[in-house]
């Protein structure tokens, strides 16, 4: 998105210029769908479901706000979407109650695979997975979103339905956390080593 940034972006869309469509496309869908998969497994449901979104908002551009925050709106479109979808597939019921009440997020970690440099620094990760992944699936989407996919805190708090208030305080209180647990280590180089090891 060379010269644009994303909001600029979405007006030229919402405004009619077809161009606009397609560089949204390419900018979004791999992060759509890095989002997604933290969501389901399922990769052909989460590809499905991000056709399924830029189709809409392709259909209903004129009802759509200019103004809107692109990355916010078109994250928090597709985790719906996921939601919806979990909910008509009926053997996944109890799965969508747990995404209503606390969203069962998935952030798989594969550290034989990962660009370690050395031994120490593996055996680093090893005890920052083990506390990530202690922390409650809502904790862990508000780090994944906020320093992962580097939304602010407004954008963070649109996407998980939330107030911006409560949105810094679960960051504050999973960072707070984690520097307790893993006390030796600089909270930078933990949120640096959890959040940038779980991109795909």
């Amino acid at each position: 998105m060379a010269g644009l940034t994303e909001n600029t972006c979405w007006k030229d869309f919402v405004s009619g210029k077809e161009y606009a469509f397609r560089v949204l496309y390419d900018y979004y869908a791999d992060r759509l769908f890095a989002f997604g998969c933290r969501y389901s497994q399922d990769t052909e449901l989460i590809r499905d479901l991000i056709h399924d979104l830029f189709v809409d908002i392709h259909h209903y551009r004129p009802r759509l706000d200019a103004n809107a925050n692109a990355t916010a709106y078109l994250f928090s479109s597709l985790r719906r979407k996921i939601a919806s979808a979990v909910k008509k597939r009926q053997r996944h019921m109890e799965l969508y109650a747990a995404f209503e009440e606390g969203i069962p997020f998935l952030i798989e970690w594969d550290i034989e695979r990962m660009a370690i440099r050395n031994e120490e620094e593996a055996e680093l990760l090893r005890r920052v997975v083990k506390e990530v992944n202690r922390l409650s699936g809502r904790h862990q989407e508000a780090l994944y979103l906020r320093f992962t996919c580097e939304l602010d805190y407004a954008e963070v708090a649109d996407v998980m339905g939330v107030s911006i208030a409560s949105c810094r305080t679960m960051v504050y209180r999973a960072v707070k956390e984690l520097r307790k647990k893993l006390a030796d280590i600089p909270v930078s180089n933990v949120l640096f080593i959890a959040l940038m090891h779980s991109r795909k």
